[in-house]
C-alpha cells in the first residue's frame, strides 16, 4: 500500500522524485501546506546539500502538518521522501517540535520495477536509469574549497566557480560567465569514468552538459548529496 502503513512502514508513490520536482520549479501556493515543507525540505537537500538531519531541523513541521503528510487520504500520498520518512512519523505522534525526534526502526518498502532506484552512481548519467540523473558527490563543496593552486583543468574551473559563488557573490550566470569553461573540459567532468565526477554543482549540472555536448541539456532530475 502506497504512503503509510501503522506502526512503522512507508511506500513511497511511484514517480514521487519527478513529482517533487516539480514541486521544486512550482513551490505549491499553500505556504501552510505539508507539501510547502516538503518542497522547502527538497530544495535544501538538493539545491543547498544539506544534510537529512540539517534540512530536517531548519524546515520545523509543526506535528499537525507532519500527520497531514502522512495521511491515506491525501491527493499526494507517499511524496514524503523516504529519507526522512522516520522523522515525519515522530513528528506526527509529537506534541510539540523536538529536532531529535525519530523512529527507529522503520520498513521502507523497495522501489517498484522500472522506478527511479535510490542508490544510484555519482556524477552525469545520461542513459544508464529511466531518465537523466546526476548524483554529486558527498562533500563536493568541501572538494572544490580544498582544490589546491596548481589544479588545473575542469577542478580548476568549478573551484574559481564556487568561489566566484561563494566568496563574490556572483548570481550563477555571472559565475559561469566569469569562469569560461573550455568544451574540453566540460567534457571530462561529465565522464562515467571520471575519478572525481560528482564535483559539478548541481545548479550548475545542465549547463556544464550543454557545453560538453553543444546541445541544450535535456530535462536531468538532481538527486540529494548522500549525507544522512
Amino acid at each position: 500500500m502506497v504512503g503509510f502503513t501503522e506502526p512503522n512502514q512507508y511506500e513511497p508513490r511511484p514517480g514521487w522524485r519527478l513529482a517533487l520536482a516539480q514541486w521544486l520549479a512550482a513551490p505549491p501556493a499553500d505556504a501552510q501546506s505539508w507539501q510547502h515543507f516538503v518542497t522547502r525540505y527538497w530544495s535544501l537537500r538538493i539545491h543547498q546539500s544539506h544534510s537529512v538531519r540539517e534540512a530536517w531541523r531548519a524546515v520545523r513541521m509543526e506535528p499537525a502538518l507532519a500527520k497531514a503528510a502522512l495521511d491515506p487520504t491525501s491527493p499526494d500520498n507517499g511524496c514524503v521522501p523516504h529519507e526522512v520518512f522516520s522523522r515525519v512519523l515522530a513528528r506526527s505522534r509529537a506534541e510539540k517540535i523536538k529536532d531529535g525526534d525519530n523512529v527507529d526502526p522503520v520498513v521502507i518498502a523497495e522501489p517498484p520495477a522500472g522506478e527511479l532506484p535510490d542508490k544510484v552512481e555519482d556524477g552525469y548519467s545520461p542513459t544508464k536509469y529511466p531518465r537523466p540523473i546526476y548524483q554529486p558527490r558527498v562533500r563536493w563543496m568541501q572538494k572544490l574549497v580544498a582544490i589546491g593552486g596548481n589544479q588545473t583543468g575542469w577542478l580548476a574551473d568549478l573551484h574559481l566557480y564556487w568561489r566566484a559563488r561563494t566568496e563574490g557573490g556572483m548570481s550563477v550566470t555571472e559565475a559561469w560567465d566569469d569562469v569560461g569553461m573550455k568544451k574540453g573540459n566540460a567534457e571530462i567532468a561529465i565522464l562515467d569514468v571520471n575519478t572525481e565526477r560528482g564535483a559539478i554543482p548541481p545548479e550548475l549540472i545542465g549547463r556544464v552538459v550543454a557545453l560538453a555536448t553543444g546541445e541544450a541539456a535535456p530535462d536531468i532530475l538532481l538527486y540529494p548529496e548522500p549525507r544522512p
